[in-house]
C-alpha cells in the first residue's frame, strides 16, 4: 500500500485514472480542486473536464473552492498559507493558459 503522501502525488496528475476514498475532514476536496488545477494545465478546453458531485451545494462549493484557488496566481508568497504556496505554482500555469487561450476563467468559472 502507498503512503498517503504518494498516493496523494499520484491522484493529482492527469495520467492516472483514481478513486478517491477517505473519510471526512481527511482533504478529498483539495485533492480534487487541485486535480481539476492540473487537469487545466493540459486540456484544450476548460470544458474538456467533467466533475460530479452528489449534491448543488457540493458543486457550487467545489466551484467556489476552484475560483479561489485560480485567485491564488498573483498574491504575494510571503502572504500565503503553506498549502496554498502549494498550489499557486499552479494556478499561475492555468492562468497563463487561461489567458493564452481567453478562456476567462476567473470571470466565467462555469468554464
Amino acid at each position: 500500500m502507498l503512503a498517503d503522501s504518494e498516493a496523494r502525488k499520484i491522484s493529482i496528475e492527469p495520467k492516472h485514472s483514481v478513486i478517491i476514498s477517505a473519510p471526512a475532514g481527511s482533504g478529498k476536496t483539495q485533492l480534487l480542486i487541485t486535480r481539476i488545477l492540473k487537469l487545466l494545465c493540459v486540456v484544450k478546453y476548460p470544458e474538456e473536464i467533467l466533475a460530479l458531485t452528489f449534491t448543488n451545494k457540493a458543486a457550487g462549493e467545489m466551484k467556489e473552492r476552484v475560483h479561489l484557488a485560480l485567485s491564488l496566481y498573483d498574491r504575494d508568497p510571503n502572504e500565503l498559507t503553506e498549502l496554498e504556496k502549494l498550489i499557486q505554482p499552479i494556478s499561475i500555469e492555468v492562468m497563463r493558459r487561461s489567458n493564452e487561450n481567453e478562456w476567462n476563467l476567473l470571470v466565467d468559472i462555469n468554464r
